[in-house]
């Protein structure tokens, strides 16, 4: 990942300071850097004392870190609306050390992703974490939490708990019900919106 740039040589030809998946910076070409011909800083040869393994599981947290930074940090990305364009950012603590956020993030485990508990937070360490692709789905700015009797649920969540049809949950929301409401009036199936019959628990 291109960092910034570092110098130009007699040449009139752009250096960059680059940082490798191993997390080491290095001092490449810019013609180089565009042509694709920079693979690593040399870790990948040297093997810098990890098993093949290792190096690979180091390079999927690299993955994983940089995709963070450039989704919050470069308005190029295609994901940049969603998260920069918004306002989300990467804690400064992690934008300048992937030493410090695999630290605080420990190992991904396998087929899990970073993933923001409060979807409108930023990526910091109370606030993120390893999760599955259900996990996240049920986490996006488009499933409705409700909270009722101490428990937070999504929609989908709450229609499993208590056997409703999901649209009926969300239409009883649209017409100003309380979560309460919306969880508990039992349903008259010939005027399903009508606030009756509230089921006592």
């Amino acid at each position: 990942m291109a960092v910034h740039t570092s110098h130009k040589n007699n040449k009139n030809e752009w250096f960059w300071v680059v940082r490798c998946v191993c997390g080491n910076d290095s001092i490449v070409n810019g013609y180089n850097l565009r042509k694709s011909r920079v693979k690593s800083c040399g870790c990948v040869s040297r093997g810098k004392g990890r098993t093949g393994e290792q190096l690979k599981t180091h390079k999927r947290m690299y993955s994983v870190y940089n995709g963070m930074i450039q989704r919050c940090n470069n308005p190029n990305n295609n994901n940049y609306h969603n998260y920069g364009g918004r306002g989300i950012t990467v804690c400064d603590k992690w934008l300048n050390s992937f030493d410090l956020f695999c630290k605080d993030m420990g190992p991904r485990p396998y087929n899990k992703s970073i993933d923001r508990q409060d979807n409108n937070g930023h990526y910091e360490p109370n606030n993120c974490r390893w999760a599955t692709t259900r996990e996240q789905s049920l986490n996006t700015r488009r499933n409705h939490k409700l909270t009722y009797n101490g428990k937070t649920l999504t929609i989908n969540e709450w229609a499993k708990c208590t056997g409703m049809h999901e649209a009926t949950i969300r239409k009883r929301l649209r017409l100003d019900w309380t979560a309460e409401e919306a969880l508990t009036v039992a349903i008259d199936k010939s005027h399903s919106t009508t606030k009756h019959k509230s089921l006592r628990r």
